[in-house]
């Protein structure tokens, strides 16, 4: 993710299971990426297409929500939207 979708280029901070020592769904995934972020677990909205990993979101105090891609671009807006998150593409 970080070389061939080149993610690093995209977001600030990237949290990798290689590089926090666990992996999702275990809460203690969450709570490290959350440290390294530099904000309180609460602020957070963790979105994600498992269950499982999203359930760990939530025993770790983040805010989180199930979405797959085969939703649709348009309700992961709407949920994002509930959220307080403006993601309407503008050109």
């Amino acid at each position: 993710m970080r070389t061939v979708l080149e993610y690093d280029d995209v977001f600030d901070i990237s949290c990798y299971s290689y590089d926090l020592g666990v992996a999702k769904p275990d809460p203690a995934f969450f709570t490290e990426a959350a440290r390294r972020i530099g904000a309180a677990p609460s602020t957070i909205l963790f979105v994600d297409d498992s269950v499982r990993n999203v359930e760990g979101a939530l025993v770790a105090g983040l805010r989180a929500v199930v979405w797959d891609v085969e939703q649709g671009h348009d309700a992961l807006v709407g949920l994002l939207a509930g959220y307080g998150v403006d993601a309407r593409l503008t050109a």
